[in-house]
This record gives structure tokens, C-alpha cells and sequence, in this order.
């Protein structure tokens, strides 16, 4: 049969399932064997620069995931999760003498409280010039989409200027959406890489900056901040030097009581990778707490302490602000020979009476 026929009398719909308008059923109609079919979120109008001046690259537009299937000549699809409230999305039909045939479908924004940004990880005045990344927590699920890192601006403190192209753009973001790990650019810490000695670090010893998360970042259900966050911090020397367990100072707990083992690091730990790859073998760990340094932590058990001897096992990938670990050291000139200066020590014996 004539394609065009065919393109002449294809139709797409949209429509609700169950009356949810997230969750959506796409439906093509007197489509031929030879198109192509494709459901995406509609891409906001490309800028030539974002708001810190560097250039912006827009990617081509990815289909959704979802339960496609084909019965005679109708496709039906199913997205495979909810749609993003506030947004547009486009079902589309493309044949091969050229025509497309296009549907947008615009999920309502849904009424509620609006998302806050809790609170920035890191935290403390001063941060090593090397630093790797912030914990941006949120009190609700955020929506998801690398639009993200063009509202995420760092900023010279004292000159107002903007750093250019600062985060790697990877989403990395919590199960529950809440939580989004903002890695600074490791092209620019580590030294010896083109990109460090292109543009520089993206933090410099000795300055002051302002982190400033815009009111513009939204919700999953499509409402925005509302009002941006900031956070201004000052940097110190870049930190070099493995993570050294054996330099810790513990305060020992007494037997039969519940107190926290106590440690002291010296040098800040990222705390989520210390609940991570610290532990007591044999002692269930009821929670992990640390002051704002992030620098003293303290380990509650789950049950009283016995008395005997322990360890505290530290995990090799165990990193502190700038993402060295026991093991190795990880802003690294590259055209040096580097090495460990000694064998790391990943146990720590202590002995409650």
C-alpha cells in the first residue's frame, strides 16, 4: 500500500490512565510498517550560553522507556514511569519520504507546597581548594533532568564573576530523589590533565565563593523553589595526602553503657562514605553522627557495649573532602612519580572495660 496513504491518515493520541495524567497511553493509528516511533519530553529552546557564559550543548532528544506494542497498523505505548508535572511531552511519527506526524501532550503542574533545599554538604566556612563535591538534600523527590547543572552556579565571592562549566554533569541522585551529589569537575583537580590546564581549577587557594542553588530547580510534582539558596565559603590549601586511619584519636565507651565510640579524624571525611565502609565486625551500628567539621564521629551501637576488645575496620574507599582515600591519593600529578608513602592501616583495635 502507498505510504502515503497511510501518512494521510495517521493520527496519535494521548490520553490519562485511570485519570492520572502522569501516567499516560500513546496510541498511533493507520501507521505503516516503515516508520519510526518516538515519545520524549519537549526540550526547552536552546541558549547560545548559560548563565556562568559558557557555551550550552544541547542533546537530541532520548525516547522514553515503555511497553511498546504493534497490533496490525497500531502502536500502542505505555511510558514506563510518571511524567514530570510542568512539562510537555511529544509523541512522534516518522515515515520515510520525509513526513513526521507530532502530538504534545502538557501534564498539569500539581498544587502543593513547594520543594526546599535543606541543607549543603560540606558544610564549615572553609573547604580544601581541591574539593570533589557538595550533598545537595531537599525535603521532597526533585525532578530529575541534567537541566539541573545550568540552575547550580558558583560564583567569585568578591568579583561576582561566575566560574565557567564547573560540575561534571552526571546526575547522581538518591533512590528517593531527595539527594543529589554534585561532583565539581575532576578534569579540573587533577593535575596533568589537558582540561586543568585549559581552564584551570574551578577552585582556587585562598578565595571566596557563593554556591547559589536557583529557585528555579523544581519538584518532581513541577513546582519550583521558589527562592534560590546560598551558601559562601572560603578555600584552603588543596589536600594531598592519603586518608590515615592510624592518626585517629578514639574515645573509648564504658562497658555496659550505650555511649558513642568517639573519633577524631583531624582532616574532614565525607560522613556518608564513613556510615558507608566503617564498621565494628560483630557490634551493630544503630546510627553515625558528626559535627560540622565533619571531622568528629560518633558510632552508637545497637545494643550496650561488652566488654573486649574491637576494631573499627575502615573500607579502602573511604574518602575524604577532596576524594582521597586510605589507599591512594587522588589529585595526583600525572607527570610525577607518585606513590603511597607508606602501607595504609585499615584497622583500628580498641578494648572497652
Amino acid at each position: 500500500m502507498n505510504v502515503l496513504i497511510f501518512l494521510a491518515g495517521a493520527a496519535l493520541s494521548i490520553q490519562p490512565l485511570e485519570g492520572d495524567p502522569t501516567r499516560v497511553v500513546v496510541t498511533a493509528e493507520n501507521v505503516p510498517s516503515k516508520c519510526s516511533f518516538s515519545f520524549y519530553r519537549k526540550a526547552e529552546p536552546a541558549k547560545a550560553q548559560g548563565d556562568d557564559g559558557a557555551p550550552v550543548v544541547r542533546q537530541s532528544p532520548s525516547s522514553l522507556f515503555g511497553e511498546r506494542k504493534r497490533e496490525g497498523n497500531v502502536i500502542t505505548f505505555v511510558p514506563a514511569v510518571a511524567l514530570t508535572p510542568g512539562e510537555t511531552y511529544v509523541a512522534n511519527l516518522e515515515f520515510i519520504v520525509g513526513e513526521s506526524v507530532r502530538k504534545e501532550y502538557y501534564v498539569p503542574k500539581e498544587k502543593g507546597v513547594a520543594p526546599g533545599l535543606v541543607s549543603v554538604y560540606p558544610g564549615g566556612e572553609t573547604l580544601p581548594a581541591n574539593l570533589l563535591k557538595f550533598y545537595l538534600h531537599f525535603d521532597q523527590a526533585m525532578r530529575e533532568g541534567r537541566e539541573i547543572f545550568d540552575q547550580i552556579h558558583l560564583k567569585d565571592a568578591e568579583t561576582g564573576v561566575s566560574v565557567k562549566s564547573p560540575w561534571r554533569r552526571q546526575e547522581l541522585w538518591s533512590d528517593d530523589a531527595k539527594r543529589l551529589i554534585l561532583f565539581i569537575h575532576p578534569g579540573r583537580i587533577k593535575q596533568g590533565l589537558q582540561l586543568r590546564a585549559e581552564m584551570g581549577p574551578v577552585l582556587e587557594e585562598g578565595k571566596k565563593y557563593t554556591l547559589t542553588i536557583s529557585g528555579d530547580v523544581r519538584g518532581a510534582r513541577g513546582l519550583a523553589m521558589g527562592k534560590d539558596y546560598e551558601m559562601s565559603f572560603k578555600t584552603s590549601a588543596p589536600v594531598r595526602e592519603q586518608v590515615r586511619p592510624e592518626q585517629w584519636a578514639l574515645e573509648i565507651p564504658r562497658a555496659g553503657s550505650g555511649e558513642p565510640l568517639i573519633v577524631t579524624t583531624g582532616s574532614a571525611l565525607d560522613p556518608y562514605l564513613v556510615m558507608r565502609h566503617c564498621e565494628i565486625p560483630g557490634k551493630g551500628l544503630a546510627k553515625v553522627e558528626w559535627n560540622d567539621s565533619q571531622k568528629v564521629f560518633r558510632f552508637f551501637p545497637e545494643q550496650k557495649w561488652a566488654a573486649g576488645d574491637y576494631e573499627l575496620e575502615v573500607g579502602q574507599y573511604l574518602e575524604d573532602l577532596a576524594g582521597n582515600t586510605p589507599v591512594r591519593v587522588f589529585d595526583t600529578d600525572l607527570d610525577a612519580e607518585n606513590g603511597n608513602e607508606k602501607p595504609p592501616v585499615l584497622k583500628r583495635s580498641f578494648t572497652v572495660d
